[in-house]
């Protein structure tokens, strides 16, 4: 990757120019830099080091340059190690033959490394440390780089020198690099662009720019460090953007300025005005470390900074590919009718870098082809335009949002410089951060106002914060984990303990209830408007009331959702109600209780509940256990998780009779094909979020077969034994119903509504001579369907399209059906025709299905979970709903309540983790009928409905990744 010829032919020449943390220069001209190369590859030639890996933990400096030259001049490859870690994690150097260090940092003895001598070299004291253990070696030579993880895990790949060239080549061509040119190396070592301006200055004879990184990391003491100098400048946007208007405009971009070309890379192109009589040229560069590093290249102009393509690629050996997300076919505008969107892969047959974790894709012959993970649009003009990170897609509320949308139309707007939208882990709360110069004191506002009139309401954020400067990687990427810092310190001065207050300050944060005197001067016309009129939505709603129950956990507000949605109800009556329910005085100290509200008691297992082991599925648990019971074993159990892992274990010995793991996320329930068919044995199927139902063999732990339903599937199938039909929702656009016979044949399709289905379907049994089943939607539709010819038989919407995400219950002795939608409307409808009988309004949304129970007076006990924190029993008296009773219970219900078969035991599990065992048949000071007789805390949150086996074995699935067996010892009440 060398070639002397350089280094002689530009002796005299610099090669390296270094700016120290005290702004301090120093010159390293190309015949010293080979001087000293020299004297680092004879030492690694003297410990007969050849063919292996070296590792090099140095910071930029002219010593960096020098070893790396010594490593490559004595045939070995070379990987950077972070030089800000003081100590040096195994896997850094677990493949190196020898390390590179600062004397006195890092070594100590007994790492397997023996330290062998220091030595002062281009201004730096180096130490070389050799490893003790054997290290194998490879006459193939290159460099070593670890990628970030910003975009996905972090991947180890060795990059070939015959991989890197062509970039070199490429680029020194197109640039017209020469050795007149200085090139500033924005990037750290780690970081494979680093590698790339390395090459272009050593085989052109250009001057290489360093910096320190304290230098680096400030735009107003980096800025004079490079101009009036450098000509060539690489870096990511976020590095680029840290520079303001004037610096870019006047200095930067400016006619005058000494550089030539600006390479933008690693983020998607940034809102880039290009100033009258700028002289740069100014490119979008675009890769994967996976493909060396730069793959496809656009000149950006003034003309094409509205959406600037990925580019043409850098070089004849790349080949693109545009991949269906669903299925990952090939999509081709031949056989497509406007633009194709999908996911980008890239291949080359000759840059073939090699991923230690994983094996290539050498599906489509000799051409290897990596994903990049990118959703790109290719338009009829053939430009290829970024869309986003496949990954970058959250649910919430079930509607996906996609963060990189959010961005491009909020970039858009004239006012903002940089933005990036961020969830915050801890209660999803959906966060644009965002940078402007305006001194416009309505700037938030505005933005506001911006964002609702281009984005629907479920994919508005809950907050826009504005901030100075963005937090960067040592890669120069947008640091997420700054902005959750910063997020939180936001969080601190937002946070009052008076709850008024703090609804007031929620409703500002969400650019719900602007005052200013500025721009109106009676404040009191603005709170007229309802929260709708100001700009909220439903899902807004949502969110407040979330923020508020997890603030003010003993403040009751059960109609603050029904005024916040209600178009009549002012922003100052919904204030004023709240002031209303804060307790005054020293009623502030006591939680007002009635006779239909219990409080949970401090009761932790009490001997009732112990763990008896845990099963580790690699990521959280949304699906509820399912069991069956196998002749020749037993009960036994199948469970999938986030994580792709659907696990098999017997109930009765705890072992694990089967891993598979699935190309994607598992969210709905195992169905067992049951009776067990002859010769195959016992089967059963599950929905994945790869659009595939898949048909597997528990015991065996293989696939028997699998059918594409054209979208995701969190529905569990409902298998219907003496039809042989399988039955399932999913996520498909063309069809959202699927019916298939055991041996995964399509019986027929259907579409239902216009959203997916989550809920899983109802047998419904016979309606005028038809066997039916029961769907309900996202968009608020309930239908039956007959099963023989999957034609609706009736199909009703609800009035505000709620969606439905528990699946409905039939009352077969009542011929009724209940079903509860989101915002907590629990409705009785006739099953022959749908007509709705009557309806009860519960105070929170609801998520989760139905339990009933019958009585021996003929009525049915519903119970519901709710997002109000409470259990809710509502007794089914005829065509009349009865409230019973309500308990309170620690946080939100999310799973379905489990009755045992007692008739007298209840299982809730809460989202803050508590597995609540519920006596109904207690006798109370309250009357109600109800009380907690156990809780146990988990590890995690608890979204799943729980299982029990037998008589004494509850499974839980927890959002800590582990499916956890508790035993039910004998029931005694406290």
């Amino acid at each position: 990757m060398l070639d002397e010829s350089i280094f002689s032919k530009f002796s005299q020449r610099n090669a390296v120019k270094f700016c120290d943390s005290h702004q301090n220069w120093s010159l390293v001209t190309y015949g010293k830099l080979w001087r000293v190369i020299q004297i680092i590859a004879r030492m690694l030639e003297g410990q007969n080091i050849e063919g292996q890996l070296i590792g090099v933990k140095l910071p930029q400096c002219p010593a960096l340059i020098t070893v790396l030259g010594g490593v490559i001049k004595s045939r070995n490859s070379f990987c950077c190690i972070d030089p800000r870690d003081r100590e040096m994690r195994q896997d850094d150097c677990k493949e190196c033959a020898a390390v590179f260090f600062p004397t006195g940092e890092w070594f100590q003895s007994g790492q397997g490394f023996q330290l062998l001598l220091s030595m002062r070299i281009t201004g730096m004291k180096i130490s070389l440390a050799v490893a003790s253990f054997p290290v194998a070696s490879s006459p193939v030579l290159g460099f070593c780089v670890r990628t970030s993880g910003t975009t996905g895990l972090p991947k180890t790949i060795f990059v070939p020198g015959q991989c890197i060239a062509p970039n070199v080549t490429s680029l020194i061509e197109r640039f017209g690099v020469n050795e007149q040119d200085v090139i500033f190396v924005c990037s750290p070592p780690t970081f494979d662009p680093f590698v790339v301006d390395l090459l272009l200055a050593l085989h052109t004879g250009a001057t290489l720019l360093l910096v320190a990184d304290e230098i680096r990391r400030s735009p107003t003491r980096l800025l004079p460090a490079l101009f009036p100098a450098v000509t060539v400048m690489q870096m990511t946007p976020s590095m680029f953007l840290r520079w303001n208007h004037r610096a870019v405009t006047e200095t930067i971009l400016a006619p005058h300025s000494t550089l030539r070309v600006l390479v933008l890379g690693g983020e998607p192109f940034p809102a880039l005005v290009i100033p009258a009589g700028c002289r740069t040229k100014v490119f979008n560069i675009y890769g994967i470390t996976e493909v060396s590093c730069w793959s496809t290249i656009e000149h950006v102009t003034s003309h094409t900074t509205d959406q600037v393509p990925l580019g043409a690629p850098l070089d004849a050996s790349i080949v693109l590919q545009v991949r269906s997300v669903d299925n990952g076919q090939i999509l081709t505008p031949e056989n497509a009718q406007g633009s194709i969107v999908g996911e980008l892969f890239i291949g080359s047959s000759t840059r073939k870098c090699i991923l230690l974790e994983e094996q290539p894709d050498t599906s489509h012959g000799d051409v290897v082809f990596r994903a990049t993970g990118d959703l790109v649009e290719l338009t009829n003009e053939r430009r290829l335009l970024y869309r986003g990170r496949c990954c970058r897609l959250i649910k919430r509320f079930g509607c996906r949002v996609s963060l990189e949308e959010l961005e491009r139309v909020l970039t858009s707007h004239v006012s903002v410089e940089q933005c990036f939208a961020k969830a915050h882990d801890d209660d999803m709360r959906l966060v644009m951060f965002f940078k402007s110069s305006s001194a416009d004191p309505l700037v938030e506002q505005k933005l506001w106002t911006f964002l609702r009139s281009h984005l629907p309401s479920e994919k508005l954020p809950d907050e826009l914060l504005r901030i100075e400067r963005f937090p960067l990687s040592v890669h120069g990427k947008v640091c997420q984990e700054g902005l959750t810092r910063l997020y939180l310190e936001s969080q601190l001065h937002k946070s009052h303990p008076d709850p008024v207050v703090y609804f007031r300050t929620q409703l500002i944060a969400m650019g719900i209830g602007f005052v200013d005197d500025r721009s109106n001067k009676d404040d009191s016309r603005k709170h007229r408007n309802s929260f709708i009129e100001s700009g909220g939505s439903s899902v807004a709603a949502l969110r407040l009331y979330g923020s508020m129950t997890a603030k003010f956990p003993d403040l009751e507000l059960p109609e603050i959702l029904a005024r916040l949605l209600d178009t009549n109800v002012s922003l100052d009556d919904a204030i004023a109600y709240v002031d209303a329910q804060v307790p005054k005085g020293n009623a502030a100290k006591r939680r007002r209780t009635s006779a239909t509200d219990c409080v949970p008691p401090r009761i932790m297992d009490g001997g009732l509940l112990k763990t008896v082991c845990r099963y580790d599925l690699g990521k959280c648990i949304d699906s509820r256990p399912s069991t069956t019971f196998c002749p020749d074993i037993g009960p036994i159990l199948s469970i999938g998780s986030h994580s792709g892992l659907l696990l098999t274990i017997d109930v009765t010995t705890n072992d694990v009779l089967s891993r598979i793991t699935l190309p994607d996320r598992i969210e709905c329930s195992v169905s067992f094909l049951e009776p067990f068919l002859e010769g195959p044995g016992l089967h059963a199927v599950v929905g994945c979020y790869d659009g595939f139902l898949y048909c597997f063999a528990p015991r065996e732990g293989t696939i028997v077969w699998k059918y594409d339903a054209g979208g995701m599937i969190k529905s569990a199938p409902l298998v219907l034994s003496a039809s042989g039909d399988i039955v399932f929702g999913s996520y498909g656009s063309a069809y959202n119903l699927h019916c298939l016979t055991m041996d995964g044949t399509a019986r027929w399709m259907l579409l239902v509504g216009t959203k997916p289905i989550l809920a899983r379907p109802v047998a419904l049994g016979s309606l005028a001579d038809k066997k039916c089943v029961l769907v309900a939607t996202l968009d608020g539709t309930m239908a039956a369907v007959e099963l023989a010819t999957g034609s609706l038989v009736w199909s009703r919407t609800n009035a505000r399209n709620v969606p439905v995400f528990g699946s409905p219950i039939y009352l077969a002795d009542h011929d009724r059906i209940v079903s509860c939608a989101v915002d907590g409307e629990l409705g009785v409808y006739e099953a022959t025709g749908g007509k709705k009988i009557t309806s009860h309004q519960l105070p929170g949304n609801v998520f989760s299905s139905i339990a009933s129970l019958k009585q021996a007076d003929a009525t049915v006990d519903l119970f519901v979970g709710c997002y109000d924190k409470h259990l809710h029993c509502v007794a089914l008296d005829g065509d009349k709903i009865v409230l019973k009773w309500k308990l309170r219970l620690q946080s939100q219900i999310y799973a379905t309540p489990l009755i045992l078969d007692d008739k007298r035991t209840l299982i809730v599990c809460t989202t803050a983790g508590y597995v609540n065992v519920i006596d109904l048949r207690a006798e109370t000071d309250d009357y109600t009928g109800c009380k907690i007789i156990a809780t146990q805390k988990m590890d995690g949150e608890l979204f799943a409905t729980p299982t029990v086996c037998g008589d004494d074995a509850l499974f839980v699935g927890c959002r800590d990744n582990f499916l956890y067996k508790l035993q039910i010892n004998e029931m005694k009440p406290n």
